[in-house]
C-alpha cells in the first residue's frame, strides 16, 4: 500500500503492489559487494544485504548514525487489501563505510495497526514528518467511495519515544499526500500529492510553514511536474530537490532526477547517471550533506527480493551529479500541407540501445521466411501503443528535448489527423546528426491496434480480425495477428466499427469501435480475448529452428558474468517468451577467441546458464529453456590472424525455438 503500482500511483491505497522480480545471476551479493560502477566511474554502489530481504525495502532516510526506512515485518497485524502485514518504520546503525546493520523496530508509537510510510526529520532530529492512512480516533477515515487515502502527519521527540502525533492541515480525505521531505531549517516540506488540478496522477507539492502553521499545498509547477507520476521527494540541504518520475522519459519506468531550487530561477531538470537510474525502476533518493553518500531504491537485477535498498559513493559529492546535466535542443513540428508548426501533437523521446533497439514494450513479433530455418524479427509497434507517457508540442509546435552527447534516439509523433512519423538521430558535442524537424503529413486514416489473446498472456498467432463499418460506406478492412497475437492496420476516422476475430483453430469474438475512440489524442487500442475452438494451427512448423538474435545481452569482459542491467534484449526475449507460453527456446551461445576450444566451449555453457537463470528468476519455467554453447563453429567472420574486432564480431547469442 505504501509503495506504489509501476504503472499507476505512487504508494496509493487502492492499488495492491505489482513487482519485477529482478536478479543478477552468476553474482552474490552480500555485505559490502560492490555491484558495478557502469556508466560513471566515480559512482560505486553496493546492496544493503543486512536490511533487504525478499520483502519491499524503501522510504530511506539518515537519523542520526542510523538509517531509518519501510519494510513489512515478518510478523505483526495484516492489511485485507494486499494479505501481508502492514509497513512499518524500522532503523538500522550505519558502520562506519556507510553500511546499515541489521535492523530493528523503529517506533513503537508510530507503527500503528496501519501503513507507515516515508519519514523526513527536522535537522536537530526532533521533530518527525510521515506517511500514514488517514486515522481518526484510531479509525480509518474514508472518502465517498470507502477508500482510506494517505496523510502527513508530524511528531516530536519525547524522552522514551515520539509523542503528539498530528495530521497535517494539508491533508484531505478525498486524495493522499504522502513522501514528505522537510528542508534544512524547517519551513517548507515537499510532498506528493494526487489532488486534483494537478498535471498527471501524482505531482509534488509544497508548504510553508508561516505564522506557527503550515500553508496551504501550492504545485511545483509543469517544470517538475506531468502528465505521469512524480513522487519520493528529497530535498538537499544545498537546496536541489530529488525526485522519481515517470512523466521525463519514454518508457513507463521511473528515473530519479535532480533539479536546484536553491535560487529564485530554477535550474536545469537533471536525470542522474548511471548506475544511479538503471533500465529498472528508481523510486527514492536520500543523500548525506556533504554529497558523499546516498541511499537508493530500485527493483534492479541483482536485488535480494523486490525493491532494495542501495549504498551509494561518490567521492566528489554532488559534483558527481552535476556533470550528469542533459542538454537540450529544440524539436519542431510542421504541417506538411501548410507548413504550419503543428501544437499539442503528442511525442515519445526513446532511447536507441548499441544494438539498434528501442526498449522491449515497443515490439512484437513477426517470422520472416528464409532459406532453411526462419528468423523471429522485432517489429515496432503502432506510435502511441506503448503505455509510456508522452510529452506534448506547444503552442508554436515546438517541444525542448532533454539529450545526452553520445546518446542515439529516437522521436515518435503522433497527432490525429495525420500520418504518425519517426525521426532517428545521434546527438554528439556537435548536436544532434540530423535537423530535429518533423514534418507531418495529414492522413485521412489512424491506426488502430491490439492484441487478440487467450485468457491469461497467450497471443493467439494468425487469427483474421476484420473492421466492419456501420455507419459509414466503404469495405471492410482486414488484417491477421502476429506470432504474439499483435495486429495494427489504418482505419478512416468518424465512423463505428463493428470488429471480428476468429479463425485458425480460434473462436469468433466480436466488439465494437465508436466513431468517438478517433476523437482521443491517443491511438485508439483494442484487445480481444478468445479460446481455442479445435485444432490451433499455429506456425509450428514454420517456427520450428526458428531464430531470434540477442545482439543486445552483454557481459564483464571476457567472463560469463551477465551485464543484466545493461542487457535491452533480455527484456525483449521475456517479452516473447510471456506472449507465447507455448514456445520452448535453446539458448546458443558462439564463443571466439584465441584460447583452446575446450575454453570457449566451457565459456559459452557459463554464459548460456547465465542468461538462462536471469529469465528464470523472472518467471519463465526452466523447463522451456536450455543452452546450446557451440565455441567458434559458426563464425560470422572467418579469420586465421583473428583481430578484437574479428573476435567480437563472432561472440553473440541467439535463441532457437525448439520442440
Amino acid at each position: 500500500m505504501l509503495t506504489f503500482s509501476r504503472r499507476n500511483s505512487p504508494m496509493d491505497g487502492k492499488i495492491a503492489l505489482p513487482l519485477l522480480l529482478l536478479f543478477w545471476s552468476s553474482l552474490a551479493l552480500a555485505q559490502g559487494t560492490l555491484l558495478n560502477q557502469a556508466g560513471n566511474s566515480d559512482i560505486e554502489i553496493e546492496n544493503c544485504a543486512r536490511i533487504n530481504d525478499g520483502e519491499v525495502q524503501f522510504g530511506p532516510a539518515l537519523y542520526g548514525d542510523d538509517l531509518v526506512f519501510v519494510t513489512r515485518p515478518r510478523r505483526g497485524n495484516v492489511d485485507p487489501a494486499t494479505g501481508k502485514t502492514f509497513f512499518e518504520l524500522f532503523r538500522a546503525p550505519l558502520n562506519p563505510d556507510g553500511a546499515p546493520g541489521y535492523p530493528k523496530p523503529f517506533s513503537v508509537e508510530l507503527n500503528s495497526n496501519y501503513n507507515e510510510g516515508p519519514v523526513s526529520f527536522s535537522n536537530d532530529d526532533r521533530v518527525i514528518y510521515f506517511t500514514r492512512t488517514l486515522l481518526s480516533g484510531g479509525t480509518t477515515i474514508e472518502d465517498p467511495s470507502g477508500t482510506a487515502n494517505l496523510g502527513v502527519y508530524s511528531a516530536f521527540r519525547a524522552e522514551y519515544d515520539w509523542a503528539a502525533v498530528r495530521a497535517l492541515p494539508f491533508n484531505g480525505a478525498n486524495f493522499s499526500n504522502q513522501h514528505p521531505s522537510v528542508t534544512a531549517n524547517g519551513r517548507r516540506i515537499f510532498f506528493a500529492s494526487d489532488r486534483n488540478g494537478g498535471y498527471g496522477g501524482y505531482d509534488l507539492f509544497f508548504s510553508d510553514f508561516r505564522d506557527g502553521r503550515w500553508g496551504p499545498a501550492i504545485n511545483l509547477g509543469p517544470e517538475i511536474n506531468t502528465e505521469g507520476n512524480e513522487a519520493f521527494p528529497f530535498i538537499h540541504p544545498s537546496g536541489r530537490l530529488f525526485f522519481a518520475s515517470n512523466g521525463h522519459g519514454a518508457t513507463p519506468d521511473y528515473d530519479l532526477f535532480m533539479m536546484d531550487l536553491s535560487q529564485r530561477r530554477w535550474g536545469k531538470l537533471i536525470r542522474l547517471p548511471a548506475p544511479l537510474n538503471s533500465s529498472a525502476d528508481e523510486v527514492g533518493l536520500c543523500l548525506t550533506a556533504d554529497g558523499r553518500r546516498a541511499y537508493l531504491v530500485s527493483n534492479r537485477a541483482g536485488g535480494k527480493g523486490q525493491d532494495d535498498i542501495y549504498l551509494i559513493r561518490m567521492p566528489r559529492g554532488l559534483a558527481t551529479l552535476e556533470g550528469a546535466s542533459v542538454d537540450g535542443e529544440t524539436l519542431t513540428i510542421y504541417d506538411g500541407a501548410t507548413s504550419q508548426r503543428v501544437a499539442g501533437a503528442q511525442v515519445w523521446l526513446c532511447e536507441v540501445d548499441p544494438a539498434g533497439r528501442l526498449p522491449a514494450d515497443f515490439y512484437s513479433f513477426e517470422l520472416r521466411e528464409t532459406v532453411g530455418a526462419g528468423e523471429i524479427l522485432p517489429v515496432e509497434k503502432a506510435i502511441g501503443s506503448t503505455g509510456a507517457i508522452p510529452l506534448r508540442s506547444d503552442q508554436e509546435g515546438s517541444l525542448r528535448l532533454e539529450l545526452n552527447r553520445g546518446k542515439t534516439y529516437e522521436v515518435q509523433v503522433l497527432k490525429p489527423g495525420f500520418a504518425p512519423q519517426r525521426l532517428r538521430f545521434l546527438y554528439t558535442e556537435e548536436g544532434p546528426s540530423r535537423p530535429l524537424v518533423v514534418t507531418l503529413s495529414p492522413s485521412d486514416c489512424v491506426t488502430v491496434s491490439g492484441r487478440v489473446r487467450l485468457e491469461g498472456s497467450a497471443g493467439a498467432e494468425g487469427v483474421a480480425v476484420q473492421f466492419r463499418p456501420e455507419n459509414c460506406p466503404g469495405a471492410s478492412l482486414n488484417t491477421t495477428t502476429d506470432l504474439t497475437g499483435y495486429y495494427q492496420l489504418c482505419l478512416p476516422p468518424n465512423c463505428n466499427y463493428l470488429i471480428s476475430a476468429g479463425g485458425n483453430g480460434y473462436a469468433t469474438v466480436s466488439d465494437r469501435l465508436p466513431a468517438t475512440a478517433f476523437g482521443n489524442a491517443s491511438a485508439p487500442e483494442v484487445n480481444l480475448e478468445t479460446q481455442t475452438a479445435g485444432n490451433v494451427r499455429r506456425r509450428s512448423g514454420d517456427l520450428l529452428s526458428a531464430t531470434l538474435p540477442l545482439p543486445g545481452v552483454s557481459y564483464f569482459g571476457n567472463t560469463a558474468v551477465l551485464r543484466e542491467d545493461e542487457s535491452r534484449d533480455i527484456n525483449l526475449l521475456m517479452r516473447l517468451l510471456t506472449d507465447r507460453p507455448d514456445l520452448k527456446m535453446e539458448i546458443v551461445v558462439h564463443t571466439d577467441g584465441p584460447g583452446p576450444e575446450q575454453t570457449l566451449m566451457q565459456l559459452g555453457q557459463q554464459r548460456g546458464d547465465a542468461l538462462r537463470q536471469a529469465l528464470i528468476r523472472r518467471g519463465i519455467n526452466d523447463r522451456r529453456l536450455r543452452v546450446l554453447p557451440v565455441g567458434r563453429q559458426y563464425r560470422v567472420r572467418e579469420c586465421s590472424s583473428c583481430t578484437p574486432e574479428d573476435y567480437a564480431a563472432n561472440n553473440r547469442l541467439e535463441v532457437r525455438v525448439i520442440d
